[in-house]
């Protein structure tokens, strides 16, 4: 199966990629920007086409909205082509079903960090820099990173089955210095019982350390104080089971910093 990928750099483009490489038997042809002569393939019928250009509420700046804009324009060379547009909210199996491929097990899309989540991180970093007043943080799910996979998106529901092992990282953001409330917010599953965990910050070196235990389903929370040493420096927090598990999953809601 010949498989043309359109779309500009990310997360999602990247997300696409690496998901329609696994799937044997494909031949895959990825561009940022759709060439006429891509175009004429894709009219004769030579490649499926699977389109990732993101969203222009995510352009910033002039430039990026020129290209988004201009990639989209070249898009229109494919009217009357099957084109399957995928965004943050597409199910793997709907992409592969598009392409006429079996399915395979693929890692969910990469959530999206809405505007609003973008906003409130950049304004309290101004109320620091303009004022030096200290305001709390929230760490959206969508910022963190998958322990089992590094480098990879942190899905909606963790596994616990396995050993003890890092869970979730990230978001490697920096906070206003001084005493602080790290808090994690989570979901447990009610085939979770008493498991073991524990959460760290680390910064140039570890800022803090909590353990607790998951003692019924349902939300939970908990906290850790904490001292930030610069606002320089990029911090990461490490949510990790304590012990090994045969059964049970969770799912992180978000991560909050709170002056005390």
């Amino acid at each position: 199966m010949n498989l043309l990928l359109v779309g500009l750099p990310g997360a999602l483009f990247d997300w696409v990629r690496a998901g329609l490489q696994q799937v044997p038997g494909t031949q895959l042809r990825c561009a940022h920007h759709l060439s006429p002569e891509l175009a004429a393939g894709a009219r004769a019928g030579q490649f499926r086409v699977v389109a990732c250009m993101g969203s222009l509420a995510g352009a910033r700046d002039t430039m990026t909205l020129a290209q988004m804009a201009a990639a989209l324009y070249a898009m229109g060379d494919l009217a009357g082509v099957d084109v399957l547009w995928v965004d943050h909210h597409s199910e793997p199996s709907q992409i592969l079903s598009h392409c006429g491929l079996p399915a395979v097990d693929l890692l969910p899309p990469p959530p999206a960090v809405s505007d609003a989540e973008i906003e409130t991180l950049l304004a309290a970093a101004q109320a620091y820099a303009r004022h030096a007043e200290r305001q709390s943080q929230i760490w959206p799910r969508a910022l963190l990173f998958d322990g089992d996979h590094p480098d990879q998106p942190l899905p909606r529901v963790i596994e616990l089955t396995g050993p003890a092992r890092t869970l979730a990282y990230g978001p490697y953001i920096g906070f206003s210095p001084g005493p602080a409330r790290l808090a994690v917010r989570l979901a447990v599953a009610p085939t979770c019982r008493h498991g073991e965990m524990a959460i760290e910050l680390h910064g140039t070196h570890m800022l803090g350390r909590g353990k607790f235990t998951l003692t019924q389903p349902g939300l939970f929370s908990a906290e850790i104080d904490v001292v930030v040493g610069s606002a320089r420096e990029p911090l990461e927090i490490r949510l990790k089971s304590e012990r090994g598990a045969i059964e049970g999953e969770i799912g992180v809601d978000h991560v909050s910093l709170a002056p005390r």
